[in-house]
């Protein structure tokens, strides 16, 4: 378990800073981990993701963010990775996505339920083709509870807003982040 932030800057031929971070988050077959997944839908889904609308739309201190979780048989990590703005600095991108992170606190029970219809419009789609089904079945079966092929729609449906947030607080802490400054060679932060 990381209990303390750690962080890395590097610096490269590149015409723009970017940031990534990264949160330990549970495997696939722990309860926990349809949660955090939400999390990262709810932050990074579509146009109406918290990411985008506050750092990109609002704020303009990223000129792209996303987040994503990578989970399989082991436990994983959430990992949040943004370009930061034309004439923007990484303090102004790291304030802007620490208020997106305490919005999670808050989360809307209408956001909620809009990227439980976007899970269940996709697990309903992924059910269409033959691959889309073995390749489903093949992860379940790997993770050794092949009924998962069949319960993780109600995993995700039967969550409350109140499970995001506990979510939210137990793995989005900064003592559970490790992060990496990738930064122009010249010294300058996007100016």
């Amino acid at each position: 378990e990381q209990r303390e932030a750690r962080q890395q800057t590097v610096y490269r031929d590149v015409p723009f800073a970017s940031v990534y971070k990264m949160y330990h988050i549970p495997a696939k077959d722990d309860p926990a981990y349809f949660a955090i997944d939400m999390v990262s839908d709810i932050l990074s889904s579509g146009e109406a993701a918290h990411l985008y609308q506050h750092m990109v739309k609002d704020k303009q201190v990223a000129s792209s963010v996303r987040a994503f979780s990578w989970g399989a048989y082991d436990p994983g990590a959430l990992s949040i990775d943004g370009t930061i703005a034309k004439g923007k600095t990484v303090e102004e991108y790291e304030a802007a996505l620490q208020e997106v992170l305490d919005g999670m606190l808050t989360v809307q029970e209408d956001e909620v339920q809009r990227i439980k219809n976007s899970i269940e419009s996709q697990y309903v789609m992924d059910r269409v083709t033959l691959l889309s089904k073995a390749m489903n079945l093949a992860m379940c079966d790997a993770l050794g509870d092949i009924e998962l092929a069949n319960t993780s729609l109600a995993n995700y449906l039967s969550l409350t807003r109140e499970d995001l947030i506990a979510a939210t607080k137990k793995y989005l802490r900064p003592d559970n982040c490790s992060t990496l400054y990738y930064l122009p060679s010249n010294g300058k932060s996007n100016a």
